[in-house]
């Protein structure tokens, strides 16, 4: 099994910790002569994969609510949110934080980025040079996350957020976490009595997370401080009621870890991180070429021995397939000559028509016009319909007409009607109107008669209707 090493990143340098050690074998300064060092070290262990911590206070969080979207759709949504962050802004986590069931579904997104690239770059440097293989890189705060489920049961208010704060190396860190998902974290120096300190740091981030928002209050989160036994009663000392004080040492035995050297932390973090490597990851693209390098190659290697052993019997049922091929082609082929064979019979008994084809066709489409035009059924529903809003109205007679000679036949229908005498010409122009809206089609009106000189009588009057010819 190749050797294994997490490199802890911090703003005192880098050191090389193997997992299960309490201490680092090695240490290189942030100056020339440490990266010097540093170059031969990643010389001696080519071999060797590298897990990168990253425990710098340079970070910024950021919470961003994007629509549910999913594939190629949300990685360019997200990309253009992690512009928002700055231009400088390249090494990027992100935390999906849940989607929130409303009218409108939101997923919010937790974007974490380190805002001083320039002051990775010497150690990213070195191990692209070398040509080292880095499995991941991680921020401290995210490892966190594995610790939760490690913790002791709380006194009160169990799914309460939790603000954690915890000693290491590069100083007092104070992480919130809510859901069992990271919201922000924090690192200050620890300074000469980093206890003293610890209280009023929780409180800053404490105020900084009501006013962004991340926490409410309607439920006070629990803070919890990891710390050796020996240093409860001082923590307890600089700080009120309601902190929860966790002893690093049993925590630190159930997970497996090796004791810690007095309240640092980063030893159980380190333990947890060789456990759950599936944490959120830092997008380190240039470290991951040497992985996917060696990665490449061994599926080289492998690809390689499949084609070769793979060859021969591919060839073999190429043969195989090739000479079945060819039997069902001659048959097809076969079976098409047979079919042609059959339908050159099948067309040569069908009698000749006694007209050409086209003349055929012309007549048909003739009958079917003139049926159509002679559809004197629908046309006098229409007109009755327009009798029925005038029932003082009577019908004499109708006559109707229709062409057959006509190339665009038309029906042509004329209404002999009687109408009373006082306000016949405007009763009958409302009626010839009514006609054109029920039948859709020309309604005029032909004055015939003269009304006797009883008031009685009523005046005659032809009503022709011209319908459009019918639709080809």
């Amino acid at each position: 099994m190749a050797d294994r090493r997490i490199l802890h990143l911090s703003a005192a340098g880098l050191a090389s910790h193997a997992p299960g050690a309490s201490a680092a074998d090695s240490h290189f300064a942030p100056d020339a002569d440490g990266l010097a060092r540093f170059a031969t070290y990643l010389t001696a262990h080519a071999r060797t994969r590298f897990t990168l911590l990253i425990d710098l206070p340079d970070e910024l969080f950021s919470t961003e609510t994007i629509p549910p979207l999913r594939g190629r759709d949300r990685l360019r949504l997200l990309a253009r949110r992690q512009e928002r962050l700055g231009a400088g802004v390249t090494h990027v986590t992100r935390l999906s934080l849940g989607t929130r069931n409303t009218s409108k579904p939101e997923e919010s997104v937790l974007l974490a980025a380190l805002t001083r690239p320039e002051s990775l770059r010497p150690w990213f440097d070195a191990l692209t040079h070398a040509g080292s293989i880095v499995t991941s890189a991680h921020s401290i705060p995210f490892v966190g996350m594995a610790l939760l489920a490690h913790l002791p049961p709380a006194a009160y208010a169990p799914d309460a957020p939790q603000l954690l704060a915890s000693l290491g190396p590069a100083g007092l860190r104070v992480s919130c976490y809510s859901d069992g998902k990271l919201r922000f974290s924090r690192l200050t120096p620890a300074g000469a009595d980093p206890w003293a300190s610890c209280h009023p740091e929780i409180q800053r981030t404490r105020q900084y997370l009501h006013a962004q928002r991340i926490l409410g209050h309607d439920m006070p989160p629990q803070i919890r401080v990891l710390a050796h036994p020996d240093h409860h009663a001082t923590i307890r000392n600089n700080a009120p009621d309601g902190i929860d004080c966790v002893d690093l040492v049993a925590l630190a035995h159930n997970c497996g870890a090796p004791p810690p050297i007095g309240s640092d932390s980063l030893p159980l973090l380190i333990q947890l991180l060789a456990r759950a490597p599936r944490l959120p990851a830092i997008h380190v693209p240039a470290l991951g070429r040497a992985q996917r390098i060696a990665r490449i190659g061994q599926a080289a290697i492998l690809g390689t021995a499949l084609v070769v052993g793979a060859s021969f019997a591919l060839g073999a049922a190429n043969y195989m397939a090739s000479q079945e091929s060819d039997a069902q082609s001659t048959q097809l082929r076969t079976q098409i000559t047979d079919a042609q064979r059959l339908l050159d019979q099948a067309r040569a008994a069908i009698p000749p028509t006694p007209h050409p084809p086209a003349a055929i066709h012309a007549t048909h489409a003739r009958a079917v016009r003139l049926h159509a035009a002679a559809d004197i059924d629908t046309r006098l529903n229409a007109v009755s319909r327009a009798f029925d809003q005038h029932p003082q109205i009577e019908l004499d007679r109708l006559e109707w007409t229709l062409n057959p000679t006509d190339p665009d036949p038309a029906l042509t229908i004329r209404l002999h009607i009687n109408l009373p005498i006082q306000g016949a010409n405007t009763l009958a122009e409302t009626f010839a109107a009514t006609l054109q809206t029920t039948t859709q089609a020309t309604a005029t009106i032909d004055p015939t008669g003269t009304p006797a000189a009883d008031a009685k009588q009523r005046q005659p009057l032809v009503v022709r209707i011209d319908f459009p010819p019918s639709a080809p």
